[in-house]
């Protein structure tokens, strides 16, 4: 496949992002629209976003760092593990 018709160019990729605090979800929306909440904890928070470059990511993951929230996990989702597609 040719680079510039890849889907991971075309699409974007998406992450998880997780925190080592919880974090009020009004907020998140303020400061991160980009991403949801997808679990939560007394003491954790994991988001997911989706991210048309990595540019976008880091915009993203500065957000974290100017807030101080502290940044436990960084993890790339591919679209085939994210997706069922009913192969085995």
């Amino acid at each position: 496949m040719d680079k510039r018709t890849s889907p991971s160019l075309d699409l974007g990729i998406t992450y998880l992002i997780g925190l080592g605090c919880r974090i009020d979800p009004v907020l998140m929306e303020r400061w991160l629209p980009e991403v949801v909440i997808v679990a939560a904890t007394a003491e954790s928070t994991l988001l997911r976003g989706h991210f048309v470059d990595q540019s976008a990511l880091y915009g993203a993951l500065s957000v974290v760092r100017d807030l101080g929230l502290p940044l436990v996990l960084v993890q790339r989702i591919d679209h085939a593990e994210s997706v069922d597609s009913g192969e085995m």
